[in-house]
């Protein structure tokens, strides 16, 4: 046997796996650093974004649907997104890997057309519509492809977020 000049190391196994199994999280993380960057701006700058929102049937309105999901009104609608964004954003990243792409961005994007066409005359902002879509979405998929790991996380999702739906509709004046 002739002696090696040189020594291959390749990456541990282990170590190989560790790193695999959180990628999954790195997109959904940097996702909401930009809505926590976006506030912070707005917060430090003492910036008001909204008139950046969607105002439905308004030619300035349209350009909200390009970043009303970015744009949250106080602290406490950024921080009540945040939790139930991040949580939905991992279920899809790790259970839909080659769909994430496409669901996020009709998760985006649709609640923002939608919101234009038929929402009530006032600024809408947040990311309470991607929740939306984005709960809908994994419930739909666990019914649809009748999986029973995923349509025990469908029940776990509209028995977390279920109580979501009734934000559609205005429960009180104004």
């Amino acid at each position: 046997m002739q002696p090696r000049l040189f020594l291959y190391f390749s990456p541990m196994p282990e170590i190989e796996e560790k790193k695999r199994k959180f990628t999954f999280l790195l997109l959904p993380s940097l996702f909401i650093a930009l809505l926590w960057v976006v506030f912070g701006v707005e917060f430090l700058f003492s910036l008001d974004f909204a008139e950046y929102a969607v105002e439905p049937r308004t030619l300035n309105g349209l350009f909200g649907i390009l970043v009303f999901p970015l744009i949250h009104g106080s602290i406490e609608h950024i921080a009540g997104n945040t939790v139930s964004l991040f949580v939905l954003l991992v279920t899809v990243r790790y259970i839909f890997p080659q769909l994430f792409f496409r669901v996020l961005l009709f998760s985006y994007f649709v609640p923002g057309i939608i919101t234009w066409f038929i929402g009530r005359p006032a600024y809408h902002l947040g990311a309470s519509g991607m929740i939306y879509t984005l709960v809908v979405f994994i419930f739909i998929s666990g019914v649809i492809r009748v999986n029973r790991y995923l349509l025990a996380l469908s029940m776990l999702v509209v028995f977390m977020y279920g109580s979501l739906f009734w934000g559609i509709f205005p429960l009180e004046e104004g």
